[in-house]
This record gives C-alpha cells, structure tokens and sequence, in this order.
C-alpha cells in the first residue's frame, strides 16, 4: 500500500526535522500524547534508525482496518547510551483511524497473531533467511527515516 509507504516516511521527516505539532497528528488518538520535551530529547538522541519490516497482522475481530507492526532498529548518538545499549529495537503498530493512518503501541492480540502467523509460515515454507531487500538505513545527518516510533527510547 503506497499510502502506507508514505505514511512512514514522511512521519520519519517530520521527526528529523523536529515538527512535534505533526508529529503529534500522527499518532493515535487513543493514547495520551507525548509531550513536546519528551519529543525533544528522545529524538534528538537518535543517530542511525533502519526500518526492518512492515508485517501486515492476520485480520483482527476487534480492529475496522489493516494494522501492521513496524519493526525497527535504532542507534543512539554517545551521549545518550545507557548500560552500554547503543543499539535497540522496537515494534509500533500502524493502523488506520477514521481513514488516517497513525502510528501506537501494538494491540497485545496483534502480536500474538502476527507470531503465531510467521511460526505457521515458517514451518511451511523453506527457510530462507536472506532479506529480499536491504534494511532502510538513515543517519541523523541525513534528512531520510531517523526517528519511527511514538515509543521512544528511555534516555
């Protein structure tokens, strides 16, 4: 889905270019914002994100549209690395509300669908572990996909 595609980067540029009032739009509505300082100091410890997979989620009873669990990966600048954790993951969910897409956490019955959904392809399909594709990789002096989740990291 394209609109999905664009959906995703361009809530990544509004996050490198620090637009929390966009930002904020993007979001679900369903959960308590994250406030303007919070926005701040989190994403601007970012130093390198790579998106590793959009999943779409086996259909759920409870949910009007598609959801898809966004998976990435997300380096730190050296200031902000806490235990020695330079590099982290995280999964957001995206979904559509009232026909807009917007990023929140993943429903607990998304994730255990999409689980259960990979471990019966995996075992019928041959394993092949090689991405059809290259992670999406931005740095955080590029203006490409830095900052991918309403989730941030706890600096």
């Amino acid at each position: 889905d394209l609109t999905l595609n664009r959906f995703v980067d361009r809530f990544a540029r509004v996050c490198v270019q620090g637009k929390y009032n966009d930002f904020r739009l993007m979001l679900s509505t369903k959960r308590p914002p994250i406030l303007p300082p919070r926005f701040e100091s989190n994403f601007n410890a970012l130093k390198q994100v790579r998106i590793l997979a959009i999943d779409p989620v086996p259909d759920l009873p409870t949910s009007i549209g598609p959801v898809y669990v966004m998976k990435a990966e997300y380096d730190l600048q050296d200031y902000a690395v806490r235990k020695g954790e330079r590099t982290k993951q995280v999964h957001v969910a995206i979904t559509q509300e009232e026909g807009v897409w917007r990023l929140g956490p993943i429903p607990q019955e998304a994730m255990q669908r999409l689980i259960a959904f990979q471990k019966a392809q995996s075992t019928s399909a041959p394993s092949d572990t090689s991405p059809t594709s290259a992670p999406a990789t931005a740095d955080a002096d590029s203006t490409a996909t830095r900052a991918i989740a309403n989730k941030p990291a706890r600096l």
